[in-house]
């Protein structure tokens, strides 16, 4: 066999990565890039299918983030009983034994269906290890790091294995399980997800619009105590009939949507939007900050700490937890459940193969097309372009000009993240521009795009980035503004004084870091809108066809594609 590692997650956003044996990693993508689907839920088949092109189809090891039904079962009896036990309200066993008949008709917790939706994609040889949800959140945090110790967190929702939260202390390859928190212990994932819905948006995928909602701080004592008082009511035992708050149907069936707008009208009816968000956000930084600061004690200016799961898609909550005093804080990039998968790989190197942390240079780890494959494509496509000597230089000019301009160059990033290579680029001058791209980009946002930086200017841009410059280079931690960002990117600055940067070296990308160090010297600002390359509610672009239909869709000004660009519609035009 050869000395790959697979990991697999085989559910919500599902994704995989392959590693070799000392820790390389060779390709981290999703599912969704590949069916356009976002959120694909199952087998991340056509991802194991690119891998095994790429790297064959035997492997030293499989790791298959799930639980098998047995720890599954023994587990929902711990969740039940503990439950009771603490006056909680436990879960509905028609519900999880129901659930256990369609898992197992879907194939999804026993290995021999689980292999079976590969479509024997994988050598029949290759044997199939469990890593748990949560484990795969934490190790997703710590062995990426780069820190030879650390506080390790993980929350989320909840996973499969009924935690919503972990504690874990990592001392170099070691990390060891602390305390887990079942999904009624610890619930601010639950709660933010219901109060998204309540709020008109998807629950599974709009909580940074509440986030952004929420920074427009329009403070109500009176309804941060009444949804603390509700989802306090909701989490504890109560008359038979009532609702339980983590509940897909709530959130997702039409009957339940109905429940939970008369919810919104009968009990919260006198608060506004903005009111209710900055009320959730409140009671999140205020659970999540009492828990942390309990774990890591009173040496916080000597400790690191990572963060992993969904929960840390929330850039508002990250800033303040690296304002509690940590010495360095590392936020998994790929933070929810699409980088469940390089967890586990993380989790085996460390555990079996004594990998201590170490740090991510990139996250450039999906396809690539060079310009044969793309040339083909744009001649398909019947669209007029042209090659490009230096199209870096050609880019910074058309930035400098006030042009929008679409990247599609080289290896998709790995996470929810547009990082250069599949971005959306703009200059960060024009306020307005909040509204009339995403019109464009059929979007309904509040937070404002986010900046590239050059490193070299980060400390002149934002403040208290000490501890925490590593990962901002991968845009999941907000930092307050100094008044030279203020003034020169007003574009990019949130009503509360933040912006969530991309903190940009030459090492890191160096076509990339080419484009803004090139518009720094025309323009002597060191920083761009970048966004993601896609269309609303789709998946960010990855082949060369998904860049040109979505260039199309949004009529940008131009999409520079390999070393080709291709001028749009508006192209000629003044914004």
């Amino acid at each position: 066999m050869a000395d790959y590692i697979l990991g697999i997650y085989p559910g919500h956003d599902a994704n995989i990565t392959v590693a070799d044996n000392r820790g390389n990693i060779l390709l981290a993508v999703g599912e969704p890039s590949f069916s356009r689907i976002k959120d694909h839920m199952g087998f991340p088949a056509e991802a194991v299918r690119y891998a095994g092109a790429l790297y064959g189809t035997s492997y030293e090891k499989v790791l298959a983030v799930r639980m098998s039904k047995y720890r599954k079962v023994l587990r929902d009896m711990r969740f039940f009983f503990r439950s009771v036990r603490k006056g909680l309200y436990p879960p509905n066993p028609f519900y999880i034994f129901r659930g256990y008949v369609e898992k197992l008709r879907q194939g999804r917790i026993v290995e021999s269906s689980a292999r079976q939706d590969t479509g024997w994609l994988l050598d029949s040889r290759n044997e199939m290890e469990d890593v748990g949800h949560h484990c795969s959140h934490a190790a997703s945090g710590y062995y990426w790091s780069g820190f030879p110790n650390a506080l390790v967190v993980s929350l989320d929702g909840q996973g499969d294995d009924r935690y919503s939260a972990t504690i874990s202390r990592g001392e170099g390859p070691k990390m060891t399980l602390e305390q887990a928190y079942f999904l009624n212990e610890m619930t601010v994932g639950p709660a933010y997800i219901l109060t998204t819905a309540m709020l008109g948006f998807h629950g599974g995928r709009h909580a940074g619009k509440v986030t952004g909602l929420a920074s427009h701080q329009e403070i109500n004592p009176a309804c941060i105590e009444e949804m603390r008082k509700f989802f306090t009511e909701n989490w504890y035992r109560r008359p038979r009939g009532g609702h339980l708050t983590y509940s897909n149907y709530l959130m997702y069936e039409p009957e339940g949507r109905e429940e939970l707008q008369q919810i919104r009208k009968d009990r919260f009816g006198g608060f506004s939007p903005k009111e209710i968000a900055y009320a959730i956000q409140h009671l999140t930084e205020e659970a999540v900050l009492e828990m942390i600061r309990k774990h890591a004690g009173p040496d916080i200016p000597s400790r690191n700490i990572t963060l992993g799961g969904g929960v840390f898609g929330n850039v508002r909550l990250n800033q303040k937890i690296k304002e509690l005093g940590f010495k360095n804080i590392f936020i998994q990039p790929a933070m929810g459940d699409s980088g469940l998968s390089i967890g586990a790989v993380g989790y085996y190197l460390g555990e079996a193969q004594g990998m201590s942390p170490r740090p991510l240079r990139h996250v450039y780890y999906g396809p690539e097309y060079d310009n044969d494959i793309i040339k083909k494509e744009l001649d398909t496509s019947g669209v007029s372009y042209e090659k490009m000597d230096n199209i870096e230089w050609k880019v910074a000019n058309l930035l400098a000009e006030g042009k929008v301009v679409a990247r599609f160059h080289g290896r998709l990033e790995w996470g929810p993240r547009a990082l250069g290579n599949r971005s959306i680029l703009y200059q960060a001058t024009d306020p307005s521009v909040n509204d009339w791209l995403n019109v464009k980009l059929c979007r309904t946002e509040f937070m404002p795009f986010a900046p590239v930086t050059l490193a070299e200017f980060a400390g002149e841009c934002y403040k208290n980035i000490e501890g925490a410059e590593y990962t901002a280079k991968f845009m999941n931690i907000t930092f307050d503004c100094t008044e030279k960002m203020k003034r020169l990117s007003p574009a990019v600055v949130h009503v509360d004084g933040t912006a969530r940067p991309q903190i940009l070296s030459r090492e890191d990308n160096p076509s990339y870091y080419e484009i803004l160090y090139q518009y720094h010297r025309l323009t002597g600002i060191p920083s761009l809108i970048n966004t993601s390359f896609n269309m609303h509610e789709e998946p960010i672009v990855c082949s060369p066809g998904d860049a040109v239909r979505s260039f199309k869709q949004g009529h940008l000004d131009y999409l520079a594609i390999g070393d080709f660009l291709i001028k749009g519609e508006g192209g000629g035009e003044e914004k």
